[in-house]
């Protein structure tokens, strides 16, 4: 007997989240789908990413075949890319587990039709999950891959950053690469990439954390194309000040801290960003909340938010960058405006601006 396991009833992960969906450009009948990892230690092949496909997409009763054989036991999450160009070719990427600190592996398999055998086309790629290396932040949270539609030899990977690979060498022939808050043009953290050609070249259209950005391969050029009416921010928390009544600054999702001090609308730090205090007398002082893409952090700034440096100071490690809540409560005192209280597992009180925490 043949069992759909994608509709068991008890199948014991069938939770897990499909992140990536395929039809073969030849057969709209023909399907794949793909899900991420749910190791949280255990990394078997019971709690690796699935890759599912279907010959009979458009019947009334779907039936699935799961297609990894060949491929690892544990998958931390593939992705799945059809070539216009090779209709019988599957692009299979995939990261292994290694996490955001440590190291990872990328890998490009092809299963081609009609046996559908899985080779190792192309030569592992090592990943090293920091921010400024090639390929970084690939892994269960994000990873996006699209093949060229004029060049098969051509995948654009979306992790953290943006990088094009040619696939003939293995070789990353151009990138876009950002490290800081202040790219107007590109945001980190890459969720979908859809291709499209006009006028003869090639446009890469990006989905991520700061909206959509369209990057154009041939002049190598990457434009925010957010414009006006695409509501794409979320604000945690907003501080305000009496002594400056027109200055607001605020701890967004993913975009640090958006304030107005310096005159103009100015964005800063990396990371989620939450609670911001303007001190009520000298509003050139500010102090925020931000998890800075890793640790939770206490920070202060001299300059109404336009740079930030960190007051954790006598705060533990271990606590700050304790995994749970981080829209950590974060106050001033109304008496005195030097001291500052904030709730981790214990609460943590300083009488001097920061300088010192007990």
């Amino acid at each position: 007997m043949i069992f759909d396991e994608l509709t068991i009833p008890d199948w014991h992960d069938k939770n897990k989240y499909l992140i990536d969906v395929e039809i073969k450009p030849d057969d709209h009948n023909t399907l794949y789908i793909a899900s991420v990892g749910i190791g949280s230690g255990s990394l078997t092949h019971d709690y690796s990413a699935e890759i599912w496909k279907t010959h009979n997409a458009k019947a009334t009763n779907v039936t699935w075949q799961r297609i990894e054989n060949g491929l690892p036991d544990y998958v931390e999450r593939y992705a799945l890319e059809t070539d216009p160009q090779n209709p019988d070719r599957l692009y299979i990427s995939y990261t292994t587990a290694g996490g955001i600190s440590g190291y990872s592996s990328f890998y490009i398999k092809t299963a081609d039709y009609p046996n559908y055998i899985i080779q190792d086309k192309y030569q592992k790629l090592n990943i090293y999950n920091y921010y400024t290396y090639h390929l970084a932040g690939l892994g269960y949270w994000r990873f996006e891959t699209e093949i060229s539609p004029e060049n098969s030899n051509i995948m654009f990977i979306g992790g953290y950053n943006m990088d094009v690979l040619d696939l003939s060498t293995s070789q990353i022939i151009k990138s876009y690469l950002i490290t800081a808050a202040s790219d107007d043009n590109f945001h980190v953290d890459q969720r979908i990439f859809k291709t499209a050609v006009s006028g003869g070249k090639t446009y890469l259209f990006s989905g991520n954390d700061g909206g959509v950005s369209k990057y154009n391969f041939n002049d190598d050029i990457m434009e925010s194309i957010n414009g006006t009416g695409l509501d794409n921010l979320q604000y945690f928390g907003i501080g305000d000040c009496e002594a400056m009544p027109e200055f607001f600054i605020g701890g967004t999702q993913d975009n640090g801290e958006i304030g107005n001090g310096p005159g103009y609308w100015k964005r800063v730090n990396v990371g989620d960003s939450y609670e911001n205090i303007i001190d009520p007398v000298e509003p050139n002082i500010v102090y925020c909340t931000n998890n800075g893409g890793r640790g939770k952090n206490i920070k202060k700034s001299y300059n109404y938010g336009f740079y930030f440096v960190d007051i954790n100071n006598d705060i533990p490690s271990p606590v700050r960058k304790d995994y749970g809540l981080n829209d950590r409560p974060f106050v001033m005192s109304p008496q005195d405006r030097n001291t500052l209280f904030i709730g981790y597992h214990e609460v943590y009180k300083t009488t001097n601006g920061g300088d010192n925490w007990e």
